[in-house]
Parts: structure tokens; sequence; C-alpha cells
């Protein structure tokens, strides 16, 4: 399926497609894995929501998301599936789920591994899960480093303006507390006055 519409004119579309032999049932449970996106789109996507519709409940249904760590995938309220969300998804990140659910609910599949599949699951998901875990701690210390830094800065700069503006003060401060002097202040000669006006002194 491809559409070609400027992104400027703000549409949206809405597309629904049957996929057969999606779902794989193994000896103990059924599961979807699936690929959304591709890494091979070239705009970035200002805000996706995806819904995973199960044929019935699953009060032990499992979701996972793979892809860019700010998407978001939870099950449904019902338990028959999941929704998938991303407020912004830039280009070329692509974006995979995994849901885990009984497999008395696709009874009729004919797509059987032979294998019992929920241990290897977990196990699998628990990896992907503990590397993104580890890759948002990294983000969050590097978004912490550069936080007090940039507190740093503020207080090094607020302590810079003050001790400037204290000599500033010290500079400007003089002897003379009056509004104005009311005698001269020495006997000084014309030259003098002829400097301070003129810059020069003169015959």
């Amino acid at each position: 399926l491809k559409i070609f519409t400027p992104s400027s004119l703000g549409r949206s579309f809405y597309m629904e497609y049957k996929i057969p032999n999606v779902v794989v049932t193994h000896n103990d449970v059924a599961e979807i894995a699936w690929n959304i996106l591709g890494d091979s789109y070239e705009d970035n996507i200002n805000e996706m929501e995806v819904h995973v519709n199960l044929p019935g409940s699953d009060n032990d249904e499992r979701v996972w998301l793979r892809g860019p760590l700010n998407g978001e995938i939870r099950r449904k309220d019902t338990l028959d599936g999941a929704i998938i969300k991303y407020n912004f998804l830039g280009a070329r990140n692509a974006v995979s789920f995994r849901i885990m659910f009984n497999k008395d609910l696709v009874a009729q599949n004919t797509k059987y591994s032979g294998v019992d599949g929920r241990e290897k699951i977990l196990e699998v998901e628990k990896i992907a899960a503990d590397k993104a875990n580890a890759q948002r701690n990294k983000i969050k210390l590097q978004n912490n480093i550069v936080k007090f830094i940039t507190v740093v800065w503020y207080i090094v700069l607020l302590v810079l303006t003050a001790i400037f503006i204290l000599k500033k003060i010290k500079c400007d401060k003089t002897d003379f507390n009056q509004d104005y002097m009311r005698d001269f202040p020495a006997d000084y000669g014309p030259e003098v006055l002829s400097y301070l006006i003129k810059g020069k002194i003169n015959e």
C-alpha cells in the first residue's frame, strides 16, 4: 500500500487489512510477533496508534514493544488485544510488537511450531527489556548530567554578575556625599579648565 500526499495538508489516514498466518501456536501458548514499520520510511510520524485485536479475552495476555523508547504498548482494558502509541516517531525507526496469549483463542490456527514457547518468549523478552532499561538509564544519566551542568552554569553566571555589580558600585562610589560643590575644590589655574573642556592646553 502506497499513499502519496503532501504532509503539509494535515490529513490522516485509517487503514485496516487482514494478513493470514500471522499467529503462531506453540504447545503451551500462541503468539503474534509482527513488524509494524520497517526502517525505510523517510518522513517523521507525528502520531501513530496501532490497535491489535484478539478474538477473545485472556487474563494472562502479555505484550511487548520493540522500537524507539518513547513508544508505549498496553493491554486493552477488555484484555483482548493491545494498543500501541507513539506521540512522535522519527524517520527510519523500525517498530515491532509481540503478544503472547492463550492458544485456545485461535483453536482453528494451522501454523504450529511444535515447541514449548512460553519460557523461551519470556527469556528473550527479558533480555530485550533489560537492554532497553539499560539504555533508558543511560539516557537518564546523560540528562541529569546536562541538567547539573546547566544549573552550575547559571550559578556561575549569577555569581559573576553579582561580582561585576559589586565592583561597579564600588568603583562608582566616591567620598563626595553632597548634591553639588558650593565652592571651588581647589585653586586650579586656567590650564586645568582648558584641559578638562577641550582635552588640550592652549596658549
